[in-house]
């Protein structure tokens, strides 16, 4: 027990050393409906090697009122390294039927004015 509370203060601490230096939401439009992507640049500031991390996504009106809070876990496809920065394209989860486990808020994509993309979990690798 000892171990896993050890282990959970470390990614909890290491957070601080990963940086979000670039976030943007883009979407492209293939043949039928919108896909969303969050499109991110992490740099990690500190000394392990980072396997993986899950975001919270808030996104807002034009008078700062919430639309949609969302989690997006297990993002990376390539681990970064000590010291580097890495672009990242992550595709947003949406779906008309199950709207209340979307990642991006497709139905109200007119309303949003901003987001903002907080790292809540990182897990690193051994």
């Amino acid at each position: 027990m000892l171990f896993a509370g050890m282990a959970e203060a470390a990614w909890k601490d290491y957070i601080k050393n990963i940086e979000i230096t670039e976030s943007d939401i883009n979407i492209e439009r293939p043949a039928m409906q919108a896909v969303a992507y969050l499109c991110v640049t992490l740099k990690n500031n500190g000394d392990r090697k980072i396997s993986n991390l899950n975001f919270e996504l808030k996104y807002y009106d034009k008078d700062d009122n919430l639309i949609k809070r969302a989690i997006v876990k297990n993002t990376l496809n390539k681990a970064i390294m000590p010291g580097e920065s890495q672009k990242y394209k992550i595709r947003l989860k949406g779906s008309i039927i199950d709207i209340e486990h979307a990642q991006y808020p497709y139905e109200r994509s007119a309303d949003i004015d901003t987001f903002d993309a907080k790292i809540i979990h990182a897990r690193l690798a051994s």
